[in-house]
This record gives structure tokens, C-alpha cells and sequence, in this order.
């Protein structure tokens, strides 16, 4: 290696702050161009590159108390990239790309154009160079390899629904056959442990039954599914609940689905309500409900309506979706 004297160093750094190129330097004294790198980063000068980088807000991710930072940052988590000294996020849906550098604060960050394999574009990408910002997010449990992305960190409990409709807008899908009537949630994840956490919490606000694992593992992923349509519907009213962000196409495909679900087929037919029956031998309705697999007796009632009225007190109780509310003609 050439062994480069005082003049020569400072040649180059007169060089550089001339503005003329790297590559054009690394010419002009016969060196590799890592080393007019190496100069430079000795001598303390600072790179052009990162004096021409947008400046954006590099604290956003300090607190998270709003829905917003909670939603983006659990989109990240599973679907953005983290490096030592870079985070990005490539989508096909280029309009979250926009929002996501609004979100920042500087909407003059660069954003790109990303081919597939066979070299089509149909993807948008936004790299984020921050020290502070990656410090920031680590910190939440979003480091380099998904794989290792075990934990959900540090998330106020008030804006845990929307960290969780990031993460489905990020690795989740919601699907409808045509030909039947149940919506159908998946959420895919690299790791067993996410899925597992967001298990729990769905357990715990009573979306979905504690006595079941809706985990399945595959080869290369996990994934987080949920066939029962009263418990999608109280998904999806759970995350989208009040919410200000999320993923268009997913949520039009919701109200889609909310507004044409059927309302489910009853096997009793003693009464036109539903958790509502008829019982001939003490001439009454008995109203009951289905929680966790299991039927809660809720009461005996002279009147049908009354019955019904006591059927709804308890779904509104237990976040049923609306779908599975009787409408009380009296």
C-alpha cells in the first residue's frame, strides 16, 4: 500500500472540499477510493454525502404517544429493514411510501423506484440514514434480522390495537372467498414470538378464545390465523376502531365485508333472535350467549324482546361485532 505523505493528504482534502469526486481524487493520487475515505474520516471531514442528506425529524420515534408513531412502528417491525446505519421499507402499495416520509417530517427524502427479479419496477422504496432514529426504534424490539425480532417493547397498552394494525398492514392479509361468507385473517411472521405476543393480547381484550392456539409453523415462517368470522369481524372492529391510518385497500375491503356479511344462520328457531329460546314447559325465552366456546346462561324472560335486549347487553359487553346484534322490533 502506497504510503501517503502530509502534502499529499492535504492535497486531497483541498481536493474534496473543491468538490471534486472521489473517484476523480482517488485517480489523481493513484490510490483506491476507500482510502480517500479513510483519509478523510482520520482528518475529522465531515462527508458530503451526509451534508446533502434531508433533514427530518430524528426524534420521532423517542415517545411513542400517538396512534400514528404506534402504527408505523408496527409496520417496520414487520415489514421494514434495519441496518447499523440505515432503515428502509420497500412496498408495491407506494402510497403508504408517501405518507411514511410525511409522517417524518420532509417530504424532499428521496424516493425510489425498486424492479423485481425479472427487472420490472413495481415497488417504491425510502432509505432513512439516522444513528438516532435506529437507536430509537431498537429500542421497541425492531433490530436488524427479523428472525431475531422476538418482542413487542415498550408500546403503551392504549396504543397497542395500532401497532397491531401496522403489523397486519405490513405481513397480514385479509381474504374473502366469493363464494363464501367468513373473511378470514392471516398475519405471516419470520418469528413464533410476535405471533404469540399478539396472541395474547387479542386474548386478553376477549377478541378471540383463550383455550385455543390459532399458531401454525411452517418451514420458513409462522403464521396467525383466524377462521371464525364473529372473532375476525371483532379483529378488524378492534383495530380499525377510531383509527386515522392504516392501509386503504385492506380497510375498503372491511367496511366491504361489513356491510354485506350475512348474519349467521341459526340452528334454534323457537325465537327470531338471536342467543334467544323458547321453552314450551315454563311458557318463557331463555336468553344465552357462546364465550370461549362455552354457553352462558343469561336469564329467563317472559318477553322475547326482553330475552333479545339481554342477549345484546352481553355481546356489547364481550365487543361482539355489530353483525351479531339482534335489532329489537317491540
Amino acid at each position: 500500500m502506497k504510503k501517503l505523505s502530509e502534502l499529499e493528504i492535504k492535497g486531497i482534502i483541498d481536493d474534496y472540499k473543491k468538490n471534486l469526486k472521489i473517484k476523480e481524487i482517488a485517480c489523481k493520487y493513484q490510490i483506491l477510493i476507500r482510502r480517500v475515505f479513510s483519509v478523510l474520516r482520520k482528518r475529522g471531514i465531515p462527508s458530503r454525502l451526509l451534508s446533502k442528506r434531508p433533514k427530518f425529524n430524528e426524534n420521532i420515534f423517542e415517545n411513542i404517544d400517538n396512534q400514528e408513531k404506534a402504527y408505523w412502528l408496527g409496520f417496520l417491525m414487520a415489514d421494514g429493514y434495519v441496518t447499523k446505519n440505515r432503515l428502509g421499507i420497500s412496498l408495491k402499495d407506494g402510497e403508504m411510501i408517501y405518507k411514511f416520509r410525511s409522517f417524518l417530517g420532509n417530504d424532499q427524502i428521496p424516493i425510489v423506484d425498486r424492479p423485481n427479479c425479472k427487472g420490472v419496477i413495481n415497488q417504491k422504496c425510502i432509505n432513512i440514514y439516522s444513528p438516532k432514529l435506529i437507536g430509537d426504534v431498537k429500542k421497541y424490539g425492531l433490530i436488524e434480522n427479523k428472525v431475531f425480532r422476538t418482542q413487542i417493547l415498550n408500546i403503551p397498552e392504549n396504543y397497542i390495537k395500532d401497532f397491531i394494525r401496522g403489523y397486519f398492514d405490513g405481513d397480514g392479509c385479509l381474504y374473502k372467498r366469493e363464494t363464501e361468507i367468513n373473511p378470514e385473517i392471516t398475519i405471516s411472521s419470520c418469528s413464533q414470538y410476535i405471533l404469540l405476543q399478539i396472541q395474547t393480547i387479542l386474548q386478553k381484550n376477549n377478541i378471540i378464545r383463550n383455550n385455543k392456539n390459532y399458531i401454525s409453523k411452517s418451514k420458513n415462517c409462522s403464521n396467525f390465523r383466524i377462521r371464525n368470522t364473529k372473532e375476525a369481524m371483532k379483529f378488524l372492529d378492534f383495530i380499525y376502531q377510531n383509527s386515522t391510518i392504516y392501509l386503504p385497500r385492506k380497510y375498503i375491503k372491511y367496511i366491504n365485508i361489513k356491510n354485506t356479511i350475512q348474519f349467521p344462520k341459526r340452528k334454534n328457531k323457537t325465537s327470531k333472535y338471536l342467543g334467544v329460546s323458547y321453552v314450551k314447559l315454563k311458557h318463557k325465552f331463555v336468553a344465552a350467549i357462546g364465550l370461549n366456546g362455552k354457553q352462558k346462561y343469561l336469564g329467563t324472560f317472559k318477553l322475547e324482546q326482553d330475552a333479545a335486549e339481554a342477549y345484546n347487553n352481553a355481546a356489547k359487553e364481550n365487543s361482539f361485532p355489530d353483525c351479531f346484534m339482534n335489532k329489537i322490533i317491540y
